[in-house]
């Protein structure tokens, strides 16, 4: 189907524009209604993904300014102002990306609330297999303690997984993936407040350690257990009896290899293969989302494209000033907090 003259076309241009202007009231009520307003339950989701970066400002502007009030009033606040401070910096980019792979979702039948839920569920079962694993076994090779760190994990993670999948009856590629893939965002939070917390109380509340260490969690977290999982979940549901497909396991055993690989016990090189995994994992990833988003847009019948067409008429780009400085300014205080925290 031709796009009709004048609608956002695809590109890297145009999703930085729609990520700059200035959204209506009416696109964040769609945003929260989405999966509850029964008369668009069918209709697909064509906008690009925007909300995320507002979750993602917001979550760098507590943690900032948290971070640095903490660390300036020190043991006098410490009690207070650290719980707050480790909690932000496990949701620092996690919660900004559970929000974008829900945006991805090409169709309006499921909620954000429905997915938050799903992932709590998800990650609390996760937390207590991988709890009970490691209390059973740790080996001390650390050649095979990675194996079993890997089979151990991403089976954890999968099995709650894919019986949501199967209960919450979301069995569509896009569907499962979506899912799975916010689970394994539950276990990258869960596991980031672990190291966060531990790497910033050794000998006290350290903020500069914690600064540090949420960062280095943080950033490569977009591809790590969200993408392993998410792969596995992607597989089951695209295939008609997973668990006889040969190619299911398949996927199972790769998504277990891009993990090790991010975890491979070397003593010098062990970073470019943790960039390797973090490189073919995303690029993967990206390459799924964006065939099968296609797939489920060539699928929908003329009349609900047509309709979907009416129904979401291009809004004008719109930038304000005010807008624009307000974000520079969130921005210049969020980096200056943590460079205080560091430099504390």
């Amino acid at each position: 189907m031709k796009e009709k003259k004048g609608k956002k076309q695809s590109g890297f241009v145009n999703w930085w524009k729609e990520l700059c202007r200035t959204h209506g009231a009416d696109e964040y009520r769609e945003f929260y209604m989405r999966g509850w307003d029964t008369a668009r339950l069918d209709q697909p989701n064509r906008t690009y993904p925007w909300m995320y970066t507002r979750v993602l400002g917001v979550t760098f502007l507590l943690f900032a300014l948290m971070a640095f009030i903490t660390a300036l009033t020190g043991e006098r606040m410490q009690y207070l102002g650290y719980p707050t401070v480790v909690t932000l910096g496990g949701l620092l980019l996690g919660l900004p990306v559970l929000v974008f792979i829900y945006e991805l979702y090409p169709r309006r039948d499921f909620s954000l609330a429905k997915l938050c839920l799903c992932m709590t569920i998800c990650t609390a079962v996760t937390d207590v297999a991988v709890n009970l694993g490691y209390f059973a076994l740790q080996p001390a090779n650390p050649w095979v303690s990675g194996i079993w760190t890997v089979v151990l994990e991403e089976t954890a993670k999968a099995i709650p997984a894919l019986v949501a999948i199967v209960l919450m009856r979301k069995r569509t590629p896009m569907g499962a993936l979506v899912i799975a893939a916010a689970c394994g965002v539950g276990m990258g939070l869960s596991e980031d407040l672990g190291y966060i917390f531990i790497a910033s109380s050794q000998e006290g509340v350290d903020m500069s350690n914690l600064v540090i260490m949420t960062l280095v969690r943080a950033l490569p977290s977009i591809g790590g257990h969200m993408i392993w999982t998410g792969l596995i979940g992607w597989a089951f549901g695209k295939l008609r009896r997973p668990l006889l497909d040969v190619r299911f396991w398949l996927m199972c055993l790769a998504s277990m290899g891009i993990h090790y690989l991010w975890n491979i016990p070397l003593e010098s090189g062990a970073g470019l293969a943790t960039a390797a995994a973090f490189g073919i994992g995303l690029l993967s990833f990206e390459y799924i989302v964006r065939k099968e988003r296609r797939r489920v847009f060539a699928e929908m019948s003329d009349a609900q494209v047509e309709t979907a067409e009416s129904d979401e008429s291009v809004v004008a780009r719109k930038y304000s000033a005010v807008g624009i400085a307000t974000v520079a300014v969130a921005i210049l205080i969020g980096i200056g907090g943590i460079v205080f925290c560091c430099l504390y």
